[in-house]
């Protein structure tokens, strides 16, 4: 639910990149904040894998104003989300061994399908759908590394760096753009609130969901948010949920259902 509120919000703005950059840095500079208030620093060995993820992030967010610039939800969102967690699977595998009991590797099969079919069922491919693979692309990234980071240090002070990791690289960019730095921040102050918050607010329940469960699964469970977002974009933007889209969203759900049972 956090993280289709925060899509959502990202999509009312338009994809505004001010919004966006000021929700990663001030969430960021809250959880160092108040992680440092609590006596937690990231650990030395989680060092490498919050900077990679600092990257990974940085690239996402980008990727992601982009497409909302002029993209639907009902589009990106599943495109992004789905091209995530396949890769993000198959990156469970190869770099970090795990192997799934038959009905999870069949629901996380399901997962991907219908979010294929979601994707597909869009019926277009432009700048907004590239924009979202790439976000696919990086998300299965910085899963892997935070999956190795986050046994290595406290959650909120290893999330907290990858945000102002991805901040700082992301500033030239904001400042290339030539709009005045408060400029997203006085127009969307709620947009901002739920990119940064709710974003960091999100994954932490995921980083903490990396300490009991393999990064395949947990990858997959996350699409329940697809359900929400098509929830979102149906009531708050008039978006239409088609027979074939629900049909999609349905065989997610199943997926979930076969991960869990497994």
């Amino acid at each position: 639910m956090l993280h289709a509120g925060w899509n959502l919000a990202a999509r009312r703005a338009f994809g505004d990149f001010g919004a966006v950059w000021w929700g990663l840095a001030l969430a960021g500079t809250a959880a160092l904040a108040g992680a440092a208030a609590l006596g937690q620093f990231p650990g030395r060995p989680s060092v490498p894998f919050f900077l990679a993820s600092g990257v990974f992030n940085a690239v996402y967010f980008a990727a992601l104003s982009s497409a909302y610039s002029g993209g639907e939800l009902a589009l990106v969102y599943p495109v992004a989300r789905g091209t995530g967690v396949a890769l993000a699977a198959l990156g469970a595998v190869v770099f970090l061994g795990e192997r799934f009991a038959p009905t999870g590797a069949l629901g996380i099969l399901c997962v991907c399908l219908g979010v294929a079919a979601l994707a597909l069922g869009a019926g277009r491919f432009g700048r907004s759908t590239a924009a979202a693979l790439v976000c696919g692309a990086a998300t299965a990234g910085y899963s892997v590394s935070d999956k190795l980071g986050s046994t290595r240090s406290h959650a909120l002070p290893y999330l907290g760096a990858q945000y102002v990791v991805a901040a700082v690289l992301l500033a030239p960019w904001l400042r290339a753009r030539g709009k005045p730095l408060h400029d997203s921040l006085l127009r969307h102050p709620r947009a901002v609130a739920w990119v940064g918050f709710g974003s960091m607010a999100a994954y932490l329940l995921v980083l903490l969901a990396y300490r009991r469960a393999p990064l395949g699964y947990v990858a997959a469970s996350r699409e329940i948010s697809l359900v929400f977002g098509a929830l979102g974009g149906w009531l708050m933007l008039r978006e239409p949920v088609p027979p074939r889209r629900a049909a999609s969203l349905a065989m997610v759900l199943a997926g979930i259902v076969l991960i869990h049972l497994s």
